[in-house]
């Protein structure tokens, strides 16, 4: 007798369409969810950058400073010679891109790829990331000893409250450049010719015992404020920190008529006054700046602008708390 087995077919089951799309609604919620704290972190973390950057900048100055007694200059001539950032390079542990005989010639006399190091302290992560090379110098200078491409910076020297004249005698900011603008006085010595001329002797202006207001109370650097599309331009005093053609570069006033900007585009600053603000890439616009005593702190863009001012001169002999700038 024959017995047949019955063949059974297991029946499988899948996803409905309901089911599926249901699936793809929850990815996507969760993915929601999560994108933004993602981002929150990430800005968190390059907000913490920033402010180490700053941190090793403030160490950098008072590495000079103790070796000096002195503050470094802003600038040193504003006819293309070294910027206070190229001064401190050697003090930060960065001798590879420093070499004493270019601090003292002109930024059209160097070596192109001299001027092209870059310091990895001196950009912010939330506004960019090396290579990042000026478009365009001083189209004055440029036009007549050829416009090179140096390595720029995201942060500026505090250059006062803008109540005085931002680099003239009286200057009340950290420090200032070492000749006046009409170049009636330098503490230096110019030899040579345009742009082959090299300055030497040189002395800087001020010391932390100028700093009457108290160290902790006196902004010494901070970021500056560069327009989206604004990188690498002169117009917005964003060439390159080798060269001091053009001082806000170097450094901005901060006060009432130089509120911290209230982000990359603010339309409230006229195109022509980006040169004179600070401001950052970060989240809320907070502004991160170091204090001439070394230490680190973010200044929200929207805070009283009168205690900003009394942060930025040295010795406005105004008295304020820690509370004032929170």
């Amino acid at each position: 007798m024959k017995v047949k087995l019955a063949m059974f077919k297991q029946k499988t089951k899948g996803f409905t369409l309901v089911e599926l799309l249901v699936v793809i609604a929850i990815i996507g919620i969760l993915i929601a969810l999560l994108l933004p704290a993602v981002q929150a972190a990430r800005e968190a973390a390059r907000r913490m950058q920033c402010s180490n950057n700053l941190k090793q900048i403030g160490l950098g100055v008072h590495n000079f400073h103790d070796a000096r007694n002195a503050i470094p200059p802003a600038y040193l001539t504003g006819v293309g010679h070294a910027t206070w950032m190229v001064l401190i390079l050697d003090y930060l542990e960065q001798s590879t891109l420093y070499d004493s005989e270019y601090t003292s010639r002109s930024y059209y006399w160097v070596p192109e790829d001299a001027v092209q190091n870059e310091c990895p302290i001196y950009l912010c992560p939330s506004h960019r990331s090396a290579p990042a090379l000026s478009v365009q110098e001083h189209p004055t200078r440029a036009n007549k000893f050829g416009n090179r491409h140096g390595a720029v910076s995201d942060y500026v020297m505090n250059a006062g409250d803008g109540n005085a004249s931002l680099w003239g005698l009286d200057y009340n900011g950290i420090s200032r450049a070492t000749h006046t603008h009409d170049s009636s006085l330098y503490t230096g010595t110019l030899t040579g010719n345009d742009p082959d001329w090299e300055y030497t002797g040189w002395k800087s202006f001020t010391c932390f015992r100028d700093v009457t207001d108290g160290l902790s109370h006196t902004l010494l650097a901070g970021e500056k404020h560069v327009p989206p599309g604004g990188e690498g331009h002169y117009k917005y005093g964003d060439n390159s920190f080798y060269n001091d053609d053009w001082s806000r570069t170097c450094g901005r006033p901060a006060g009432p008529a130089y509120p911290l900007a209230l982000s990359p585009d603010d339309p409230s600053i006229a195109d022509n006054m980006r040169t004179y603000h600070f401001g950052s890439y970060h989240s809320g616009g907070i502004c991160n700046f170091v204090m001439a005593d070394g230490s680190v702190m973010g200044l929200s863009p929207v805070m009283d602008t009168e205690v900003l001012g009394y942060l930025a001169n040295r010795h406005d002999g105004a008295s304020i708390s820690q509370s004032d700038f929170e």
